[in-house]
């Protein structure tokens, strides 16, 4: 939400997360579940990918954050542990509904700004 009680600011690292889970929700197609599921060590291995090496994002900060917004869940009903790599992570459809696809652009052009050395793949047409 732009706007009201729900409305949150979140910090660069999380929201470089975000960025990256919508990527991946758009990317990842649904095999065996009704949602995406990708593995910490893929959010991990993406978010490197856009970043230069003295940048890091704290995958243990943003993802719980991230969950109790109900935009991932571990799958299957287990607990959430960032730092376990082979942790499999649902992306849920209200990831959707908070980067929007006609956004994913503009929100990506934000983030590059704030990292200048950080080359972005052009996403904006998936």
């Amino acid at each position: 939400h732009r706007t009201g009680k729900h409305h949150r600011k979140l910090d660069r690292n999380t929201t470089f997360c975000l960025l990256v889970l919508r990527l991946l929700y758009c990317e990842t197609p649904s095999t065996f579940t009704p949602d995406p599921v990708v593995a910490v060590n893929d959010i991990a291995h993406h978010c490197t990918a856009f970043l230069p090496d003295d940048k890091k994002i704290d995958l243990a900060e943003a993802l719980p954050l991230l969950q109790s917004l109900k935009l991932i869940r571990a799958a299957g009903g287990k607990t959430l542990r960032p730092n376990d790599g082979e942790q499999l992570i649902e992306l849920l459809p209200t990831l959707e509904l908070a980067v929007p696809e006609t956004s994913i652009a503009e929100l990506a052009g934000r983030l590059q700004t704030d990292y200048s050395t950080t080359r972005l793949p052009d996403h904006s047409t998936t």
